[in-house]
């Protein structure tokens, strides 16, 4: 069984690899620039976006978009409807003030809730990575 899930997980690395060195090059080029790496997510998506800064031995170009209303642990039934509410990702994104020398990171299991979504907007509107 454990052969499996490792065989599962060499697949995934190898069909994902060209985009993995893709997103690797994007953020060396944001901290030769000068600029930030700016994860973001919601819900469990959050726990990527913790895993992206604040590190001993990290990157310290990293700052992650959030709001407090989309952290699960004060409630998921609240944090859900908020992920959904238009223009809490947009606010959230302008007020971090994202640069065209940003990478902005993504994470979302759906991609379709509009906190997420606006985020990645107003990032490629800014002309970040």
């Amino acid at each position: 069984m454990i052969d499996d899930v490792l065989d599962g997980l060499r697949a995934v690395v190898a069909d994902a690899e060209a985009d993995i060195h893709r997103a690797a090059d994007a953020i060396v080029a944001t901290g030769r620039a000068g600029g930030l790496v700016r994860p973001a997510g919601a819900g469990h998506s959050l726990a990527a976006v913790m895993e992206a800064f604040f590190r001993a031995g990290g990157l310290a170009f990293v700052r992650p978009l959030w709001h407090e209303r989309i952290v699960p642990l004060g409630g998921a039934s609240s944090a859900t409807t908020a992920e959904r509410e238009p223009g809490l990702g947009r606010g959230v994104a302008e007020a971090a003030g994202i640069e065209a020398r940003d990478a902005v990171l993504v994470i979302s299991n759906s991609g379709a809730n509009p906190y997420p979504v606006e985020i990645a907007q107003v990032g490629a509107e800014a002309g970040a990575t």
